[in-house]
């Protein structure tokens, strides 16, 4: 059987039109009663889908034939069962199958309208159990709707991962078996690590809570304040200490790092470089989709948004005669926004793009941030406190997906730094805990509760709605990318101007790391042209075929893709190899716009070299690591290049990084 329904798949292959017919019709008779037991469908639709993920058949019109075939097949069994009652399990040759519509009927007592959904997965029964709705009178509509649903399911868990195979197979061209047993090696002990941290964990819970009581036996055992207070922290019946313990240590943890932070920011300290680094990563990720998402989200903790939303929130606690929660409320958001008007003036710090004026101009800490943490972050606490367990939970996670996407936001769109944003968020995380140590024993009634989180959610989804259909084209214009300012040369670039332009690479996370040795003037591809000529080679591009050179033992150290490094959050314009003793020279450029005196700006590539050498784990690999026993000389190595001069003092850096002086070239 298996062998003709291999010949079949093949001739389908070729006649790509009959692939559409046979899934519709393999579809279809999976759910005609009793022939259904006999329909070959998931080995040829799992069969179709591989022909899909081959590129030898479409997806839509295949994915959209079995679902109609589906939908038709049981919805011929229903209508004959509503037709023919009790009768249709007397027809021959339905009659030699009086167990199986037993079963089916027993599936729909027991499930009602969802026998329908499970019964198309199981096997057995769900030939009949479409013609058996129709037996009991199942209604038109309800039948129709869960048959159409149904079919997308079963459709999707017979067609996707015959796709997904056929994507796999195709890559095997350039897959190594090498790099095939070692992703099956990886993928075994991902799943083994996953299940033996949940085995921990397990455990861990069940001696967590032996050792609760433990400790709350030894409590109780003493007579003095040492056991009082180890009874208090353990004992389940203080949870409310436990937590008040948490609120204060939240509480201090967030205004000793606030001011850390605001230290930092004031002297200018590496905070700064990462602030720089990780906001133009982000611009470069920038695409014109993801700018509308974005935006859309931060308009959603606009001004009009967030009063709203307070207003309402104090309206509905005063109706409920929650005075006190609308005074507190009131207070932590008049505060919020007192503090970082405050703090914007004292601080000074300059935003990424100028799109604001007057104090608004300045950027720490960012004001969407914080007055999101701080009215999500009281309006959570209320409705964990005071609704029922299941729609507390799912409100504050609500909340804290919406705190976390509008922070992002901010960074994003390049309106602040990721220190402000962290700023904010520290500061509403301090205004929460305050909260909630304050109003840790006041009473919210559930019922109130409940409508205080559905107002909200109204006055969010209306306001919000309202002012992004209204403001939508303006925002996207007002966060629109802005080109960064080039640096401005105070002399022309040769005669010293060249000293102004960065001298060390610095990383996302905003360290400093190696010299930059190479200032080229000029076009990328003149670069590659020039250090093609003096025995450099393009780096081999990252693919599939090129990962099986890390899993060979032999590998040459020109055969190894390069990892991407960033320099101030700019990604590398190019990588070339120079191989050597034991490995192979790196040489990364990054583009830098500067402008000289009276002229426009031009793109200078500034450049680094390091050493790596070929590591071979247990003869197994080939792995490029940073060497730190290997002096590199890196003007050497540049100081052929057409039109070069060597220029200043050798710059040192990191043990495994090339120095020397630097390099002019045009």
């Amino acid at each position: 059987m298996t062998a003709y329904l291999q010949h079949l798949l093949d001739f389908i292959g070729l006649h790509p039109n009959l692939a559409i017919a046979a899934a519709f019709l393999v579809s279809a008779c999976e759910a005609l009663p009793i022939i259904g037991l006999f329909s070959p469908s998931t080995v040829v639709l799992v069969g179709i889908g591989g022909l899909v993920g081959l590129g030898k058949v479409s997806f839509w019109p295949a994915f959209i034939a079995t679902i109609l075939g589906a939908t038709i097949g049981d919805a011929t069994s229903y209508w004959a069962g509503r037709i023919y009652k009790e009768r249709f399990a007397e027809i021959w040759p339905f009659t030699r199958y009086r167990g199986l519509w037993a079963a089916g009927q027993r599936h729909f007592d027991r499930h009602g309208g969802k026998s329908i959904v499970i019964g198309r997965f199981v096997p057995g029964i769900k030939p009949v159990v479409s013609g058996v709705a129709g037996m009991m009178g199942m209604g038109v509509f309800r039948f129709t709707i869960l048959n159409l649903l149904s079919a997308i399911a079963w459709a999707a868990v017979h067609i996707l991962p015959g796709v997904s195979a056929g994507l796999a197979i195709s890559g095997l061209n350039v897959i190594s078996k090498r790099l095939a047993v070692f992703i099956a090696v990886l993928v075994v002990g991902t799943v083994l690590a996953i299940w033996l941290m949940k085995v921990v964990i397990r455990l861990g819970l069940r001696y967590l809570t032996r050792l609760q009581g433990t400790l709350v036996g030894w409590a109780n055992g003493r007579n003095d304040r040492i056991g009082y207070a180890i009874e208090r922290l353990a004992a389940p019946h203080h949870a409310d200490f436990r937590l008040f313990i948490v609120m204060n240590m939240i509480l201090i943890g967030a205004v000793i790092a606030f001011f850390a932070l605001l230290e930092d920011v004031m002297t200018k300290d590496a905070v700064v470089r990462f602030d720089q680094s990780f906001g133009q990563f982000l611009q470069s990720l920038r695409t014109t989709w993801t700018d509308m998402a974005m935006v859309n989200i931060t308009m959603l903790a606009d001004w009009p948004v967030t009063s709203a939303l307070g207003i309402v929130g104090c309206v509905v606690l005063l109706i409920n005669r929650r005075f006190r929660l609308a005074t507190g409320l009131l207070i932590a958001l008049v505060s919020t926004m007192m503090f970082v008007q405050s703090m914007k003036l004292l601080v000074h710090a300059q935003r990424p793009i100028d799109i604001y004026s007057g104090a608004d101009a300045f950027s720490f800490p960012s004001g969407h941030a914080t007055m999101t943490a701080t009215l999500y972050g009281v309006l959570g606490w209320i409705a964990f406190r005071g609704a029922s367990a299941t729609l507390g939970k799912m409100t504050v996670g609500v909340c804290v997906t919406l705190i976390t996407a509008v922070s992002f936001s901010r960074i994003y769109l390049g309106a602040h730094w990721p220190s402000d944003v962290a700023a904010g968020l520290l500061f509403g995380a301090g205004v929460t805990a305050a909260f909630a140590l304050v109003f840790r024993g006041y009473e919210m009634p559930r019922r109130a509760t409940t409508w205080l989180i559905a107002a909200c959610a109204a006055t969010f989804l209306i306001v919000g709605s309202w002012h992004i259909e209204r403001d939508l084209n303006q925002a996207l214009s007002f966060y629109a990318p802005q080109t960064q300012p080039a640096v401005a040369l105070s002399k022309p670039w040769r005669d010293g101007g060249w000293n102004e332009l960065p001298t060390y690479r610095v990383d996302l996370a905003g360290e400093t790391e190696e010299p930059i040795l190479l200032q080229w003037r000029g076009s990328t591809e003149a670069l590659q042209d020039e250090l093609l000529r003096q025995g450099w080679l393009v780096e081999p591009a990252w693919s599939l075929a090129a990962l099986n050179a890390f899993v060979r033992p032999d590998s040459g150290p020109a055969s190894l893709p390069v990892i991407p490094m960033f320099n101030a959050g700019r990604p590398q314009a190019i990588a070339m190899i120079r191989p050597g003793e034991q490995g192979r020279f790196v040489l990364r450029a990054w583009p830098q716009h500067a402008g000289e005196p009276g002229k426009p700006a031009v793109e200078i590539l500034l450049g680094s070299i390091l050493f790596e050498r070929v590591e071979h784990p247990l003869n197994q690999l080939s792995i490029p690591t940073r060497t730190h026993d290997r002096t590199c000389n890196g003007d050497a190595l540049l100081s052929s290049l057409t039109n070069s001069l060597k220029v200043g003092e050798n710059l040192l850096g990191p043990e495994w990084a090339c120095t020397g002086q630097v390099v002019l070239a045009w």
